[in-house]
Protein backbone atom coordinates (compact mmCIF):
# COMPACT_ATOMS: atom_id res chain seq x y z
CA UNK A 1 0.00 0.00 0.00
CA UNK A 2 1.26 3.50 -0.72
CA UNK A 3 2.07 5.66 2.26
CA UNK A 4 -0.09 8.63 3.21
CA UNK A 5 -3.81 9.01 3.41
CA UNK A 6 -5.96 9.65 6.42
CA UNK A 7 -7.95 7.70 8.93
CA UNK A 8 -11.53 8.90 9.27
CA UNK A 9 -14.56 7.53 11.03
CA UNK A 10 -17.43 6.52 8.80
CA UNK A 11 -20.87 5.09 9.35
CA UNK A 12 -22.16 2.36 7.07
CA UNK A 13 -25.82 1.44 6.71
CA UNK A 14 -27.26 -1.70 5.19
CA UNK A 15 -31.01 -1.81 4.58
CA UNK A 16 -33.04 -4.55 2.98
CA UNK A 17 -36.60 -5.74 2.59
CA UNK A 18 -37.32 -8.25 5.33
CA UNK A 19 -38.77 -11.49 3.97
CA UNK A 20 -38.27 -10.42 0.37
CA UNK A 21 -38.11 -13.94 -1.06
CA UNK A 22 -41.44 -14.92 0.47
CA UNK A 23 -42.96 -11.61 -0.63
CA UNK A 24 -41.71 -12.06 -4.20
CA UNK A 25 -43.13 -15.57 -4.36
CA UNK A 26 -46.50 -14.33 -3.08
CA UNK A 27 -46.99 -11.18 -5.18
CA UNK A 28 -45.20 -12.08 -8.43
CA UNK A 29 -42.39 -10.43 -10.40
CA UNK A 30 -44.11 -7.25 -11.63
CA UNK A 31 -45.52 -6.31 -8.22
CA UNK A 32 -42.21 -7.18 -6.56
CA UNK A 33 -40.29 -4.97 -9.00
CA UNK A 34 -42.69 -2.15 -8.13
CA UNK A 35 -42.12 -2.78 -4.41
CA UNK A 36 -38.34 -2.68 -4.87
CA UNK A 37 -38.56 0.56 -6.86
CA UNK A 38 -40.59 2.09 -4.03
CA UNK A 39 -38.01 0.83 -1.50
CA UNK A 40 -35.17 2.36 -3.54
CA UNK A 41 -37.05 5.67 -3.87
CA UNK A 42 -37.62 5.88 -0.11
CA UNK A 43 -34.01 4.94 0.63
CA UNK A 44 -32.64 7.53 -1.79
CA UNK A 45 -34.97 10.31 -0.66
CA UNK A 46 -34.01 9.59 2.95
CA UNK A 47 -30.27 9.08 2.60
CA UNK A 48 -29.21 11.63 -0.02
CA UNK A 49 -30.46 14.72 1.89
CA UNK A 50 -28.42 13.45 4.85
CA UNK A 51 -25.32 13.48 2.58
CA UNK A 52 -25.00 9.72 2.42
CA UNK A 53 -22.96 8.16 -0.35
CA UNK A 54 -24.99 5.36 -1.94
CA UNK A 55 -22.49 2.56 -2.48
CA UNK A 56 -24.74 -0.06 -4.02
CA UNK A 57 -28.27 -1.17 -4.63
CA UNK A 58 -28.37 -4.92 -5.14
CA UNK A 59 -31.53 -6.99 -5.14
CA UNK A 60 -33.46 -5.95 -2.05
CA UNK A 61 -30.48 -4.19 -0.41
CA UNK A 62 -29.21 -0.64 -0.24
CA UNK A 63 -25.74 0.06 1.17
CA UNK A 64 -24.65 3.61 1.95
CA UNK A 65 -22.00 5.32 4.01
CA UNK A 66 -21.54 8.67 5.65
CA UNK A 67 -18.25 10.55 5.66
CA UNK A 68 -17.83 13.49 8.03
CA UNK A 69 -17.74 16.87 6.34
Amino acid sequence: MPTGGAEIETTVIFADVRGSTAIAEKIGPAAFASLLNRFYDVAMSTLIPKRAVIDKMIGDEVMAFFVPA
